[in-house]
């Protein structure tokens, strides 16, 4: 029964990622459903073959009429609603007790801009100013470790979270909370006169990641492991940021991510359905997952996000 339970849950993403890299059609599920439930998926799959005769042929699902230009003119399925955003954390208690019920592996991250109001969720493609301060807001919808780098000016790609001076000793997450980057009491990436552009990319895994765990016990001389990460050897001390983490290695960290597996989904601010975790108005964030960990269970797969923040 789990094996029918992954393979129809995997069909169901997996047509939704051919059409999303295609362009041939919509797809039929996206990042934001599949992100919050793997059962919600299988309800759709039963409604369907439930209009079936059992005297009937072996349920098909009929593909959807397209009209000219490729685009889908069918129905998407109906999904259960998605729990309040406020609530996640309880809801994953909830669905990630077996195997069969824990969605595809996920990322939900936003910006959230300071303001007289508060911290309000704001376009990931929006551009800054000087003087205006942010931070990176991330959810994960299975436990696993977070990490979030940054490219500086030199081309030298440094961690933010964890970060190498932060008393935080785990950087593993729990699923349905949110977490800040940067998040200590008053902190910001405040952006200055001058204009530009700096990238962050966001690593999510199952395990730990050998290569950035290494990077940040550099840069902080913790080598420590924690109970669940073995020892590794030293870093020769040739070893520096400068010569190693650039470009090619990020590259390298994102080729390890099938990029055909990876659905996203942007819920803009103004077509919003539901309120932003975060301060007031709608929710403006990017969902992805990996379709190839849906119905699996823990301990295996990664995502991966990029973003660039538009200084002018």
């Amino acid at each position: 029964m789990p094996h029918k339970i992954h393979s129809a849950i995997s069909g169901l993403l997996m047509a939704a990622l051919a059409g999303f890299l295609a362009g041939a059609q919509e797809p039929l599920i996206n990042a934001r459903d599949a992100f919050f439930s793997a059962s919600d998926m299988l309800a759709v799959e039963k409604k369907t073959a439930a209009k079936k005769s059992a005297k009937t042929m072996p349920v098909r699902r009929n593909e959807p009429a397209r009209q000219e230009g490729g685009k889908s003119s069918g129905p998407k399925p109906e999904l259960a609603a998605a729990p309040p955003l406020r609530e996640a954390e309880s809801y994953f208690q909830r669905v990630s007790l077996t195997a069969e019920n824990l969605p595809p592996m996920g990322l939900r991250y936003s910006l959230l801009k300071r303001t007289p109001q508060g911290l309000v969720e704001v376009s990931t493609e929006a551009e800054f100013h000087a003087g205006d301060s942010i931070r990176l807001s991330v959810m994960g919808n299975r436990r696993g470790y977070l990490y979030v780098i940054a490219r500086g000016s030199s081309g030298v790609w440094s961690p933010l979270f964890p970060h190498p001076e932060s008393s935080q000793l785990s950087n593993e997450i729990v699923p349905g909370r949110l977490y800040q980057v940067p998040g200590g009491e008053g902190e910001y990436f405040t952006f200055d006169e001058q204009p530009g552009e700096e990238r962050l990319f966001v690593l999510f895994s199952a395990r730990p990641v050998d290569d950035l765990e290494e990077l940040i016990s550099t840069l902080s001389g913790k080598p420590a492991p924690a109970p669940d990460r073995p020892a590794r050897p030293a870093p020769a001390p040739t070893l520096s940021a400068s010569n190693r983490y650039n470009d090619a290695w990020v590259d390298q960290l994102r080729s390890q991510v099938q990029s055909r597996d990876l659905v996203f989904t942007r819920v803009d601010k103004d077509k919003a359905a539901a309120p932003a975790p975060v301060g007031g108005g709608p929710e403006a964030a990017v969902y992805v997952v990996n379709a190839s960990t849906a119905g699996t269970a823990a301990g295996a797969g990664r995502v991966v996000a990029e973003l660039t923040l538009r200084h002018r």
